[in-house]
């Protein structure tokens, strides 16, 4: 029996917890670099994000600004007419309404990257000194945004008439979307803490 147990000891434990060692260490790497390609997949996604999103709003504001133009044309001699105003202001407003639609799809889609990384996605990051991306508006979208909200009025601005205003901002009771104005934006650790809707 003592032989048998010998035998059993020397030519097949071995083997089999060698064999299982190096499965767990080929299981470990293939996990690592498939976080490795996850990372750089989700900062590429955060980076097209941001860039969609600015560039959406700068393609809205031109939009807005033909929009302007074209009331301001078709006014002729009621240049001063409460229809004026109340077209620019509902053309304001319907942007900001739109841009609150578009800000969340990115908001949402941005969390959603942000909720898929783990523990051992934070430790790569931290490993290789990566930061985590963020979601957000630099100086001259937000700038943009501002006048979308306030203005001066179309007709000789800083004159008489008051500044056009949106009082009902559709923007303004949105708290998943105002981080994205902020200097830091919406932050990776933020976004991860989000609930999916």
């Amino acid at each position: 029996m003592y032989d048998a147990l010998d035998f059993i000891g020397q030519h097949l434990v071995v083997p089999v917890l060698a064999t299982l060692m190096a499965a767990t260490l080929v299981a470990a790497a293939r996990h690592y670099f498939r976080v490795e390609r996850e990372v750089a997949g989700n900062d590429a996604r955060a980076d097209e994000l941001n860039e969609d999103l600015r560039r959406w709003v700068r393609d809205r504001d031109r939009q807005l600004e033909t929009e302007h133009r074209g009331l301001k044309n078709g006014a002729g001699n009621q240049l001063y007419a409460g229809s004026l105003r109340n077209g620019a202001v509902a053309a304001m407003r319907q942007a900001l309404h739109e841009y609150r639609d578009e800000a969340s799809r990115k908001a949402r889609e941005f969390s959603a990257f942000a909720r898929s990384e783990g523990r051992w996605h934070r430790r790569y990051r931290e490993r290789r000194g990566l930061g985590s991306p963020s979601l957000g508006l630099r100086g001259q979208e937000r700038l943009l945004l501002s006048r979308w909200r306030q203005r001066p009025y179309l007709i000789d601005p800083g004159g008489p008439e008051p500044d056009l205003g949106v009082e009902d901002d559709p923007t303004a009771d949105e708290p998943s979307i105002a981080p994205i104005e902020s200097e830091a934006g919406l932050t990776w650790a933020e976004a991860s803490e989000r609930r999916a809707v």
